[in-house]
């Protein structure tokens, strides 16, 4: 088991592979994509699963799993977040905008949150449990 960090370094962890999303879609070019038949959609799907995943440890202190509710809005959340990348991107010279990479999105935060949902209690530990553990 892993242990359950701070929300708020949670927060800033999410704040931060933000601006890396940001940045990355500031270039006109990127050569860290492998080159297989829709490896750029699954790129997407995990960069936003990652920060689907950190948007919901950011939310509150870890209580061991999430609500239907709270899967809903880490999709969401995802899906905010790269419609307004798409749209910063069809800025960016040699960058389009596409409705598939927003799809890629969504789906990589909903797989982190039903994730999250399902698994989470036994891929996380709440702080207390160690000291328990210890007596």
């Amino acid at each position: 088991m892993l242990p359950i960090l701070s929300h708020q370094l949670y927060r800033l962890l999410t704040i931060t592979l933000m601006a890396l999303i940001f940045y990355l879609s500031s270039q006109s070019y990127i050569d860290i994509v492998p080159s297989f038949s829709s490896s750029d959609k699954v790129m997407h799907v995990l960069a936003y699963g990652l920060l689907g995943g950190l948007f919901a440890l950011s939310l509150k202190p870890w209580e061991g799993t999430l609500s239907w509710k709270l899967v809903g809005l880490i999709t969401l959340f995802t899906i905010a977040y790269g419609i307004s990348d798409e749209f910063h991107q069809s800025f960016v010279p040699g960058r389009d905008a596409s409705v598939l990479d927003v799809v890629a999105d969504g789906l990589g935060g909903l797989i982190a949150g039903f994730t999250l949902k399902k698994m989470g209690h036994k891929i996380f530990k709440k702080p207390h449990q160690k000291f328990q553990e210890g007596i």
